[in-house]
């Protein structure tokens, strides 16, 4: 029977960081073993014994290479994220400046329209009060002039009316 690899079993390829990882932690386990079995004053061959059973335990239970998957996996989780973290508060400051930013062009250019609207009401005012008054002396200057004519309209019919045949011949005489 050919001997089996942890190597081999946790990676699949020189980019699978996943895989990788996983082997070092094993790696790592296995020596933390054999130093600590060394501390406790064990023999080369105990500890030669106790790596071989660790590795056949590990190459044998699939749950051992799945739990250094999920360890690494689990690592690289935090590796992301404490990339990520201040990446993502570095952006979200820039974000904020440029709210603010925004948020004050904004207020500037709406005190600026805000000022822009004030004149051109005040404009319209002024030009409303003028066209009233243009409006008002036009109409008195219309119904004045109407009113002086229906007057002297008025006063021909009664002139007409209560004058001769003849004096109304010698008029007309006197118009040509």
């Amino acid at each position: 029977m050919t001997k089996k690899w942890v190597f081999d079993s946790l990676v699949k390829d020189s980019s699978d960081v996943t895989g990788l990882l996983a082997y070092a932690l094993y790696k790592h386990r296995k020596s933390n073993l054999a130093k600590g079995m060394r501390e406790q004053g064990k023999s080369e061959e105990e500890i030669a014994a106790a790596m071989q059973f660790f590795h056949t335990q590990t190459i044998t239970g699939v749950n051992h290479l799945q739990a250094y998957e999920k360890e690494a996996l689990s690592l690289l989780d935090e590796i992301e994220k404490k990339i990520r973290e201040p990446i993502v508060e570095k952006i979200s400051l820039e974000n904020r400046k440029e709210i603010e930013r925004l948020k004050s062009e904004h207020i500037k250019e709406l005190k600026k329209q805000k000022v822009n609207i004030s004149r051109k009401f005040e404009q319209f005012k002024v030009e409303e009060e003028q066209l009233k008054e243009w409006l008002l002396s036009s109409a008195r200057k219309y119904v004045g002039n109407a009113f002086g004519n229906l007057i002297v309209l008025i006063f021909l019919a009664g002139l007409i009316l209560f004058l001769s045949p003849s004096t109304l011949k010698e008029i007309r005489v006197l118009g040509s």
